[in-house]
C-alpha cells in the first residue's frame, strides 16, 4: 500500500493461535451474523438458571454474552478465554460492574475444584482437540449438584465441514459424549424460527402462537429435524430442572413497564372488539344505529394503532439505551462509579451534594444562568430598539423576513453518511431560507470548518445550534432527522427524514423524506402514511478522478460487529476472493477499508485478517478522506454487501452512498442484490447484482478477464453516477419544500422594462425554482424581447405578440401554453418579497374547498395597497378595505368575497378571465364571484406579502381608466346584481371606514377552525 495508509498485516499482533497438526482458532467475533444471534438466543436460554448462582463462562470472548448472564441475575461470572486482547476488552468495558475474566485455554481450567454451580460452553467442545479430557476439566470445577450447558453445530447441516472445528458431534454422538460423564443428558434442538422470532421482537401473543405448533420439535427426545442447525444440551448430575423453550420466549419481555402498557392496551382492544361483536349481532336485528358501529372502529383501530407506536417506542428506547452503554463516556463513567458510591453512597449528604455540584457544573457549562441574566437586562434595549425600527421605517419601504427552517439532527454532530445525506437535503434551502441546524445538548457544537475538514461539506450560510426546548415551535419548516422518534413540532409544515424505519411510529401530520424507494415501502407499513417523498443521496462525479486503474478489488464499510441488525459480510467477500484465487486470478488484491470506533472493532479486523491469512488481502483503517479518494480512484472492481447473511429488512444495504462514489471513479461495481443499490444498478449495464457466493465469483471473473467488458461497464457506471448529482437533489428538495412545480405564473407587459426587470429580478432572487414562468410581451418596442431573450431560467416561456392584448386576452393566452395544477396571475408592476408564494400554495393544497388565494399587496412605503375587499351594500360596488392605512398586525389568512388580480392564484379548473371586460378592471372580480358561485371559497393569506406599484401596469391615461371603469361595471352589475346579495356580505358606510374584513364564508365552521399555514414576517 501506498506510504501514509493504515493496515493490519495478515499476521496480526495480539490475535492468539494455537498450533496443534495445523493453525486453529476460535473466533470470539461471529462472521456470520445468524450464527452470532443463534449466540446470543442460547445465552438467553442459560440466563433461565442462572439467578443468585456462580457461573463460569468458557470461551467468553469480549464477554458480551456474560453480560447478559450478570444482567438475568447471577450472583457472580467468571470468563474464561484464550486471547489475551478479547480478555483485556472485556474486563477493560465492563470493569466494577460485570464478570471477572481469565486468560487460559479451555482445555486446562486454572480454577479451583467444585466452586461453580453452573458452567456453560458454547460453540467451544468442537473445537478443543481432546472432548473427553476438556469434560473431565469441566465436572472438576462444577459442584456434584451443578448444571453444565453446552452447544454444538450439528454436523449433519455441516456437511463440509469447517477447518476450524476439530470434532463434529451428531445428535447421537453428543448425547453419547455427555452421557459418558454426566448422570442426566437432556439434548434440545434449534431451529431458525426462534431466532427470527426473537430478533423480530414479536408480540407475546405471537410468540405463543407459534410456539404452540412447535413445542413438539423441543422435546428433549428423539432424533432432531433435519433443518436444526445447532443442538443444546443440559448436563448436571443431580435432576435436571425443568426447562421449557416458552420460559425462554417470555424471558425476553420480562419489562414490567412495558407489559403493563401490552397489557392494558390489548385489554382494551379486547373490549373493544368484544363489544363490537356485540354491537354488530344487534344491528343485524335492528337495534343500532350505523353510526354507533362506525365509532367503535374507529376506535379499536385507533387503539390498535397506539399498541404498534408503543411498541415502536420500546424498541427505539431499547436501540438507544444500547447506544449509550456502547459509548466512551459510558464507559468511563461505569470505571468511576466504585470509587464514587465508595466515596459517597447514594443518599448520603455527600451524595446530594456531588450531585447538585454536576447539575452545577453543567448549567455553567451552558451558560444557562448567564443567558438568562444577559436576557433580562437587554430585555428592555432590545424593546426600545425595536420600537425605534418601526418608528422609523413609517417612512421607508416595508422589510419581510425570510421563511426559517429549523432541522433537528441527533447524530448530525458526528461523522457518517446519514449526517452527509441531512446536510446535502438543507444546503440546498440556505439561498431561500434561513436555516438552522440545531444538535443535541451536550454534543459538540460543530463549525462550517468541521464539516469542511470530515465530511468535505461546505455548510454555507447553515447556521449550527444547539437545540432548546419549545424552540421548534418557532420555525416556519421543521425537519426531524431521527429513526427512532419524530421530533415534533407545531408548524403545519413539518417533514421527517428517515434513513430506514426501524421501529413503527405514527407518521401523520408529515412529509416523510426517503433515501431510496426500498425505505419508502417499509415506511409505508411501518408509520401507516402515504405521504412519502423519496430524495436519493448525492454525489459531486467531478470530485472522483477516475484512474489509472490497478487490478483491485475495493470494500469500503465500518468494520462493525455483525450482529442480528446489520453484518457488512467481511467473511463472506474474503471466501470470495480466497476462490478467485484458487481458480487462478494473478496480480489481483481485495482492499477493505473502513473505520473501527472502539477496541471491540479492532480486535474484530485482526481476526478478518488472520481469516484472510495467505492470500494478497489488505485492510485500510481510518483513513483520511483524501486517502480513501486515492483508493476509489485506483479501484478496478467495487465490492459490496451489506445484508448478504441477515435477511432483517433494516440489515440490508437502504441506498448506497460508497456504491455510487466507486461508480462516479469507474470502478465496476458487483453488488448483493438487495435493498437500495438495484434502484442504482441495473445488472448488466452499469455492473452487476449477485444473489450468491458463487455469482459474486463468476461476475467478478467475467469482470477481470474481459478489458473491454470491464471498459464498456465503467463508463456506463460513471455515466450513470451523474446521475445522482447535487442539483438534482436541489431541485427534488427545494420542490418538496416550497412545491413551486406545481405553479405557472403568468405575467403579461407592454413597453415597461424597467418595471419588468424589477418585478422578475424580484422573482427569481425570492422564489424557489421549479415553477413555470409564462411572460407575454404584447408588442413592446422598448428592449423587452432582447431582455427576455437573456433570461436564463429553465422553466421560462415567452409569447410575443404584435398588438397590446387586453388583460385578460393576455393572461388566457398564458394559460393556454401552461402546464401546472396551480395559476399565478402576476402583474408586471409587482415586487416580491422573501417566502411570498410558498403560503399561497400551501393554502390551496391543505384546503380542497379553496378556489383562489391573493397576497397582501403594499405600497412602496408600507401602506396597505390590498388587504382585502368588500361589497358596498349602495352600489354593489368592491372596495379595498383599509387601503392607504398600516397593515393590521394580524397575518393569519382569512376568507375574503372578492381578490385582486395584481397577484392572485387560482386552480385550473376555475382559471380564466371573460374577455368581455377591458383595460383590467373587473376581470379579476367577475373571476372570484364566478369561484364562489361554483362553491369555492377565497383566502387572502396576509402572510405573503408583496410591493405592487399601483397604476404602472394599466398607464397614467386617467380618461381612459375612468371610461374603462364605468364600461366594465356596467358589464358586471348586469351579470351579477341578482347574484350579489346571495354570494357576498354588503357592508354599511361604517365597516367600508374600518380595518376588518367580512364575507358571505364558504367554508364550513369545521373548515375554518382547521390550522392554517401561518408565519409572522413582517416588520414593523
Amino acid at each position: 500500500m501506498p506510504k501514509g495508509e493504515s493496515q493490519i498485516a495478515t499476521e496480526a499482533p495480539g490475535v492468539h493461535a494455537i498450533q496443534d497438526d495445523g493453525e486453529r482458532m476460535i473466533p470470539d467475533f461471529h462472521h456470520d451474523a445468524v450464527v452470532y444471534a443463534e449466540h446470543m438466543v442460547r445465552y438467553i436460554f442459560a440466563s433461565r438458571f442462572v439467578r443468585g448462582k456462580r457461573v463460569l463462562d468458557v470461551a467468553s470472548g469480549v464477554g458480551y454474552g456474560s453480560n447478559l448472564l450478570k444482567a438475568a441475575g447471577a450472583d457472580q461470572i467468571v470468563g474464561i478465554d484464550y486471547s489475551e486482547q478479547a480478555v483485556r476488552y472485556g474486563a477493560a468495558r465492563h470493569a466494577g460492574a460485570g464478570p471477572d475474566y481469565v486468560l487460559a485455554d479451555a482445555e486446562c481450567l486454572p480454577l479451583a475444584d467444585a466452586q461453580f454451580d453452573i458452567i456453560v460452553s458454547f460453540e467451544t467442545i468442537e473445537h478443543v482437540p481432546d472432548p473427553q479430557r476438556f469434560l473431565c476439566e469441566v465436572k472438576r470445577v462444577l459442584r456434584p449438584d451443578g448444571l453444565f450447558i453446552v452447544s454444538t453445530p450439528n454436523r449433519g447441516i455441516f456437511v463440509e465441514g469447517n477447518p476450524f472445528h476439530l470434532h463434529e458431534f451428531t445428535f447421537a454422538e453428543l448425547e453419547g459424549a455427555l452421557n459418558a460423564s454426566f448422570s442426566h443428558v437432556a439434548t434440545y434442538t434449534q431451529d431458525d424460527w426462534i431466532t427470527s422470532a426473537i430478533l423480530a421482537r414479536s408480540t407475546m401473543e405471537q410468540a405463543d402462537t407459534e410456539l404452540d405448533g412447535r413445542l413438539e420439535t423441543y422435546k428433549a427426545v428423539g432424533k432432531p429435524a433435519a433443518e436444526t442447525l445447532y443442538m443444546v444440551s443440559l448436563c448436571s448430575d443431580a435432576l435436571l430442572p425443568q426447562a421449557e423453550e416458552h420460559a425462554v420466549m417470555t424471558g425476553l419481555y420480562e419489562m414490567k413497564g412495558y407489559l403493563e402498557e401490552v397489557g392494558r392496551l390489548n385489554s382494551l382492544v379486547a373490549r373493544l372488539e368484544t363489544d363490537l361483536a356485540e354491537q354488530r349481532e344487534l344491528a343485524a336485528q335492528g337495534e343500532i344505529a350505523v353510526q354507533e358501529r362506525v365509532t367503535l372502529q374507529a376506535q379499536a383501530t385507533r387503539f390498535r394503532r397506539e399498541l404498534r407506536v408503543r411498541q415502536g417506542e420500546l424498541e427505539g428506547a431499547l436501540r438507544r439505551l444500547s447506544d449509550i452503554e456502547s459509548s466512551v463516556g459510558w464507559r468511563a463513567l461505569n470505571r468511576l462509579r466504585p470509587i464514587i458510591r465508595k466515596f459517597a453512597p447514594r443518599g448520603s449528604l455527600r451524595y446530594r451534594l456531588l450531585l447538585k455540584m454536576a447539575r452545577t457544573g453543567m448549567a455553567a457549562i451552558r451558560m444557562r444562568p448567564l443567558r438568562t441574566a444577559v436576557g433580562r437586562v437587554t430585555a428592555p434595549l432590545r424593546t426600545l430598539t425595536r420600537r425605534r425600527a418601526v418608528a422609523g421605517q413609517e417612512a421607508g419601504r416595508p422589510r419581510v423576513r425570510r421563511l426559517r427552517v429549523g432541522c433537528y439532527g441527533e447524530h448530525c454532530w458526528s461523522v457518517g453518511g446519514g449526517t452527509v445525506h441531512a446536510l446535502q437535503l438543507i444546503i440546498p434551502l440556505a439561498p431561500y431560507y434561513d436555516v438552522d441546524l440545531l444538535l443535541p445538548p451536550g454534543t459538540p457544537l460543530r463549525d462550517a470548518e468541521w464539516y469542511r475538514e470530515n465530511l468535505r461539506i461546505d455548510i454555507g450560510d447553515v447556521r449550527v445550534r444547539h437545540y432548546s426546548p419549545g424552540v421548534e415551535d418557532t420555525y416556519d419548516v421543521w425537519l426531524s432527522v431521527w429513526n427512532e422518534r419524530i421530533w415534533p413540532a407545531r408548524t403545519p409544515k413539518r417533514f421527517n427524514m428517515v434513513f430506514f424505519p426501524f421501529v413503527s411510529l405514527d407518521g401523520s401530520g408529515y412529509t416523510h423524506i426517503a433515501n431510496s424507494q426500498y425505505t419508502a415501502g417499509y415506511l409505508k407499513e411501518r408509520y401507516n402514511t402515504q405521504d412519502i417523498v423519496v430524495i436519493p443521496p448525492c454525489i459531486e462525479p467531478g470530485e472522483f478522478e477516475t484512474g489509472p486503474k490497478e487490478p483491485m478489488i475495493l470494500h469500503v464499510s465500518r468494520f462493525s460487529l455483525p450482529s442480528a441488525y446489520a453484518d457488512k459480510a467481511h467473511v463472506m467477500m474474503i471466501q470470495a476472493f480466497k476462490q478467485l484465487c484458487e481458480r487462478g486470478l494473478k496480480g489481483w488484491r481485495l482492499v477493505l477499508a473502513g473505520a473501527t470506533i472502539d477496541e471491540g472493532e479492532e480486535i474484530y479486523a485482526a481476526h478478518l485478517a488472520k481469516h484472510a491469512h495467505g492470500f494478497p488481502v489488505e485492510f485500510a483503517l481510518n483513513l483520511p478522506a483524501a486517502q480513501l479518494r486515492n483508493l476509489f480512484t485506483r479501484a478496478s472492481v467495487y465490492w459490496h454487501a451489506t445484508g448478504f447473511s441477515v435477511k432483517q429488512p433494516a440489515a440490508q444495504e437502504h441506498f448506497g452512498i460508497t456504491i455510487l462514489e466507486a461508480m462516479a471513479s469507474g470502478a465496476v461495481p458487483v453488488v448483493y442484490n438487495s435493498g437500495g443499490p438495484p434502484e442504482i444498478i441495473t445488472s448488466g449495464q452499469q455492473g452487476y447484482l449477485f444473489d450468491s457466493l458463487d455469482e459474486l465469483v463468476d461476475r467478478t471473473w467475467s469482470v477481470a478477464a474481459d478489458p473491454r467488458l470491464w471498459k464498456r461497464l465503467s463508463q456506463a457506471a460513471r455515466e450513470r453516477a451523474r446521475y445522482f448529482s447535487p442539483a438534482r437533489v436541489r431541485s427534488q428538495m427545494l420542490s418538496a419544500v416550497s412545491k413551486t412545480e406545481k405553479a405557472s405564473i403568468i405575467i403579461g407587459t407592454h413597453n415597461n422594462l424597467s418595471v419588468l426587470k424589477r418585478a422578475l429580478e424580484s422573482v427569481l432572487e425570492n422564489t424557489p425554482p421549479g415553477y413555470e414562468l409564462i411572460v407575454v410581451d404584447n408588442g413592446s418596442g422598448d428592449g423587452t424581447a432582447v431582455y427576455l431573450a437573456s433570461l436564463d431560467y429553465p422553466h421560462l416561456r415567452v409569447i410575443r405578440n404584435r398588438n397590446n392584448h387586453s388583460f385578460a386576452a393576455f393572461n388566457n393566452q398564458g394559460q393556454r401554453i401552461s402546464t401546472r395544477p396551480y395559476i399565478l396571475y402576476l402583474n408586471d408592476d409587482i415586487e416580491a418579497f422573501p417566502g411570498w408564494i410558498e403560503p399561497l400554495i400551501e393554502t390551496l393544497d391543505a384546503h380542497p374547498k379553496v378556489g383562489a388565494v391573493g397576497s397582501r399587496l403594499l405600497y412602496p412605503d408600507g401602506r396597505v395597497q390590498h388587504d382585502g375587499k368588500m361589497f358596498h351594500k349602495s352600489d354593489l360596488t368592491p372596495y379595498h378595505i383599509n387601503m392607504g392605512g398600516r397593515p393590521v398586525a394580524d397575518e393569519s389568512p382569512i376568507e375574503v368575497d372578492a381578490l385582486t388580480g395584481a397577484c392572485m392564484l387560482v386552480r385550473r379548473e376555475l382559471a380564466g378571465f371573460d374577455t368581455a371586460y377591458r383595460r383590467g378592471y373587473y376581470e379579476d372580480t367577475d373571476l372570484c364571484i364566478r369561484i364562489k358561485e361554483n362553491g369555492y371559497a377565497l383566502v387572502l393569506h396576509r402572510g405573503s406579502v408583496l410591493i405592487h406599484h399601483h397604476g404602472v401596469t394599466m398607464g397614467r391615461n386617467q380618461a381612459a381608466t375612468e371610461e374603462a371603469q364605468k364600461r366594465n361595471r356596467g358589464i358586471f352589475l348586469k351579470r351579477w346584481a341578482q347574484k350579489l346579495p346571495g354570494l357576498v356580505y354588503l357592508a354599511s358606510d361604517q365597516e367600508m371606514a374600518g380595518t376588518e374584513i367580512r364575507c358571505r364564508p364558504v367554508l364550513a365552521p369545521e373548515d375554518r377552525e382547521e390550522r392554517w399555514p401561518l408565519s409572522q414576517r413582517l416588520e414593523g
